[in-house]
C-alpha cells in the first residue's frame, strides 16, 4: 500500500543522495569542461544523478555526460 510506496521513495532518495555525494567528490573537484558544471555542488549533483536514473544523462548539446567523464577521468570512472 501507501507505506511501501513511501519507503521505496525514501530508499530511492537515499541512493541518489549517496551516489551524488560520491560523484561530487570524484567529478566536482577539478574544473573539467562539460563535467564540472554538473557535479560542482551537492544539489546539482543530486539533480544530475536523478536525471541519469531516468535516462537523461546528457549535456545540452545531446552528448552523454559520461563520454566526457571517460575522456577526462578514464574508463574506470565511467563504470558508474
Amino acid at each position: 500500500g501507501m507505506g511501501t510506496l513511501i519507503w521505496s521513495m525514501v530508499l530511492f532518495v537515499m541512493v541518489v543522495y549517496i551516489m551524488s555525494l560520491l560523484f561530487r567528490e570524484f567529478f566536482g573537484r577539478r574544473e573539467v569542461e562539460n563535467v564540472f558544471e554538473f557535479f560542482n555542488s551537492v544539489p546539482r549533483s543530486m539533480f544530475t544523478t536523478f536525471r541519469c536514473c531516468f535516462g537523461d544523462c546528457s549535456t545540452a548539446s545531446g552528448v552523454p555526460i559520461f563520454e566526457y567523464v571517460h575522456e577526462s577521468y578514464g574508463g574506470f570512472a565511467s563504470i558508474f
